[in-house]
């Protein structure tokens, strides 16, 4: 005969059981780039900062920054962004690779443009940019955030799933397929996510 447990045995258990759920789900996300101004293997104007856009809000010294070749910059750590702003400029006409410390670790390699003088209103411009490339990862941020809050979620085709451990979205697409697929970026693309290129998605056929 099964002997019935306890009633502070089984309060041990079920607390045990919901403080191990709640680590698991507390668990910080890793710091990973989600953008980056350049993008890779572009140019950029020796003047101009490298602009950094994460997945969260860092602080200060939270991602270490190893330029290559050593240039003499200002580090501006702002919520989700860092800017590499050069303290005169970048050499002009060379390449440049930016080893940025996050998890995984993350490499921008572009090219200084052969101008040597700097151009007319270039800070306005920087800063106008700026303030589009925020507003934009903003929205996406705000999507990605509402998607992990609510999962799983289930649409037109599809349900997704998030997992806290690798920071990946799981995609389980009914047949057809591709049909299934379509449905679910159309549905990310309404809700403002249009750079999957650092999302870690995995699609599951049904």
């Amino acid at each position: 005969m099964i002997k019935k447990l306890s009633i502070p045995l089984v309060l041990f258990f079920v607390t045990l059981i919901a403080i191990i759920a709640y680590t698991l789900r507390s668990k910080p996300l890793p710091i990973r780039v989600t953008a980056t101004n350049p993008t890779n293997n572009s140019s950029l104007n020796p003047f101009s900062p490298v602009i950094i856009t994460l997945n969260q809000d860092v602080r200060q010294n939270d991602v270490k920054i190893t330029i290559n070749p050593t240039t003499d910059v200002n580090i501006v750590e702002s919520g989700k962004t860092i800017q590499i702003v050069p303290k005169t400029k970048f050499t002009p006409n060379t390449q440049y690779s930016i080893n940025i410390g996050t998890d995984p670790s993350y490499v921008i390699v572009f090219t200084t443009e052969r101008s040597t003088e700097n151009f007319p209103g270039w800070n306005q411009l920087v800063s106008k940019s700026l303030q589009q490339y925020e507003q934009q990862n903003a929205t996406q941020d705000a999507a990605l955030k509402d998607v992990r809050t609510h999962a799983p979620i289930g649409g037109n085709g599809f349900n997704i799933s998030y997992s806290y451990a690798d920071d990946s979205y799981t995609i389980t697409l009914s047949s057809p397929y591709d049909q299934s697929k379509n449905s679910f970026l159309s549905w990310l693309t309404q809700k403002g996510v249009t750079n999957l290129t650092s999302l870690r998605l995995n699609y599951v056929n049904q």
